[in-house]
């Protein structure tokens, strides 16, 4: 059961607050409880049910965020990052970062991308009662060079004087399952592709149902290599294109990255349930 109280949820932000200012700092968990005014347990269970991960791990994978950010920086030497975001020695910093982000810090820095980046959350913008997440969170990911093939359509999105996306998407992945995908009933992951239309009309804009998977006389779409914001999504199917308003609009105009000129992505995992529905929405983004 999910602690919803304000004064919780409250708490709660004071700590993310407080772990996104401290960075720098070990940070016992005895610490983040006075801080939260609660015991420790109280914290871990609270933090726990909010935010559906432990304080540790939470504080961990922030740290590991901003590490990254400093690698890619190539402004600081593996050692000073180390100490400056309070581990004991380079070789542990080394070591917790190849666990988190399968690449040692200075393969990291060589590749030069942005990959597995966690933001910090953010409390849900949107009404807790209907959504499972109190919190959500945006990841930094990367793509490379990748062909999505499938159905294409024509669609009007959220900025056109008559949306129609929640007719027309729908049915480009019914023509995508009936023509496609009993052909290769193992596919794992579903991309649904978003791209600007050749017609000059406000917020048309094409779309295309598909996956990676190869199918002969399919659409096609070649995606450049690319870095996006990732929203995960968790909730009701029909606030999904609420949830990327607020993404596109809120998020990203308070976020240090601007829209890149690029697809945007849907992606969904195979046979997840539609209700809630379960997916991701992929910003390309500077």
């Amino acid at each position: 059961m999910k602690t919803r109280s304000a004064s919780s949820l409250s708490r709660i932000e004071l700590v993310l607050d407080y772990i996104d200012n401290s960075l720098h700092r070990p940070l016992s968990l005895d610490e983040l409880a006075t801080k939260s005014c609660w015991s420790r347990w109280q914290l871990q269970r609270v933090f726990q049910e909010c935010t559906q991960q432990s304080v540790g791990c939470y504080v961990r994978e922030q740290k590991l965020a901003k590490a990254a950010q400093l690698v890619l920086s190539n402004q600081h030497r593996m050692i000073d990052i180390a100490l400056m975001l309070g581990f004991s020695s380079e070789m542990a910093f080394s070591r917790a970062f190849k666990s988190y982000f399968q690449i040692g810090p200075k393969q990291y820095q060589k590749r030069g991308v942005s990959h597995g980046i966690k933001k910090p959350l953010i409390k849900n913008p949107f009404d807790t009662d209907t959504f499972d997440a109190l919190f959500v969170q945006v990841r930094i990911d990367y793509l490379p060079d990748t062909n999505i093939f499938g159905v294409e359509r024509e669609i009007n999105g959220l900025v056109s004087d008559n949306p129609d996306y929640m007719k027309t998407v729908p049915q480009a992945w019914q023509s995508f399952e009936q023509t496609y995908q009993y052909k290769n009933p193992t596919i794992e992951q579903f991309i649904g592709v978003i791209t600007e239309s050749k017609a000059d009309l406000v917020g048309s804009l094409t779309y295309l149902a598909g996956s990676q998977q190869r199918f002969e006389g399919a659409d096609c779409v070649q995606l450049p290599a690319q870095q996006y914001a990732v929203l995960s999504f968790n909730g009701p199917i029909n606030q999904f294109a609420k949830s990327v308003e607020w993404f596109v609009f809120s998020w990203l105009p308070q976020s240090e990255y601007k829209l890149a000129e690029s697809s945007e992505l849907e992606v969904y995992a195979k046979n997840q349930q539609k209700h809630p529905l379960q997916a991701e929405y992929w910003l390309p983004v500077l």
